[in-house]
């Protein structure tokens, strides 16, 4: 039975992960990690001993303030790159929670095995995007067991509501007085669960490097959610979506992942999970 390492445990990923682990009786540790102690925390490691690492922990955007570049590069490069060279030093594997903003939107979506080249300008998911590309290519040039997933963004079964545009929806008044705009665009949701058990089975795999993209085959828009609203608050739409012409957040396809677990791939409908949870 593996003794599973898990960074960024208190978030979305870390605790559906931590569930699933549970009901399968596997044996996990939880890992705080910070920039700031990071020599101290890492000293702990020996005493887990841990067979695999997953590295969901990250820095992330705040839509209420604006960190500064040195904030995303401590936490998601050199943190990153300090645990990848512990499981490479302990030859345990490592995995990776990356993000598919990595790529451009305007573009036909990407596979894994098309070559990603950014620079910190040209990046979508600007510095956080920057900082998960700079951590990518720095533990695939020094880590041959390094398993990475490219994810779009996450929501959970349980409270879809509180994400995507979703959480802001929340009286008759805001939704007739909510704006759509052609600088909005497409997303791709993907169900936490479905992501958890996806890491999971890949990891039970004798595991050399290998990077994966997880993401929904839906493409939804602030469009289809505020239809969605509108019909619970029996509200008029005035919308027209022949109006908006509207780029993709995520450009990454998953081709790779299907084909790995096969029936075990499940696909994400935010859209209907939305719909259930507010009907």
């Amino acid at each position: 039975m593996k003794n599973i390492l898990i960074t960024g445990s208190n978030g979305v990923l870390g605790k559906e992960m931590i569930s699933l682990l549970k009901k399968n009786d596997t044996i996990f540790h939880k890992f705080k990690c910070r920039f700031e102690t990071l020599s101290s925390d890492l000293s702990k490691l020996d005493l887990i001993c841990p067979s695999i690492i997953f590295h969901f922990g990250a820095q992330k955007p705040s839509y209420n303030l604006e960190l500064h570049p040195n904030n995303y590069f401590e936490s998601n490069v050199l943190i990153t790159f300090e645990l990848s060279e512990y499981a490479k030093k302990n030859k345990i594997p490592f995995i990776y929670i990356s993000t598919a903003d990595l790529f451009n939107r305007n573009e036909s979506p990407k596979s894994e095995f098309d070559k990603v080249t950014q620079n910190r300008s040209s990046i979508t998911g600007k510095e956080y995007g920057w900082s998960k590309y700079l951590a990518e290519k720095m533990i695939l040039k020094k880590n041959s067991s390094v398993i990475i997933f490219r994810i779009s963004t996450i929501y959970t079964i349980n409270d879809p509501e509180k994400f995507s545009c979703a959480k802001f929806l929340t009286s008759k008044e805001i939704c007739e007085n909510f704006k759509i705009n052609n600088q909005q665009y497409l997303m791709n949701f993907i169900r936490a669960d479905n992501l958890c058990r996806a890491i999971l089975e890949i990891s039970q795999k004798d595991l050399k490097s290998e990077i994966y993209h997880f993401t929904s085959s839906l493409w939804i828009s602030n469009f289809d959610i505020l239809d969605l609203f509108c019909r619970k608050f029996d509200i008029k739409f005035n919308y027209q979506r022949k109006a908006f012409s509207l780029p993709k957040r995520f450009n990454a396809s998953n081709q790779k992942i299907k084909n790995t677990l096969k029936e075990k791939f499940k696909d994400s409908n935010y859209l209907n999970d939305l719909g259930m949870a507010i009907n």
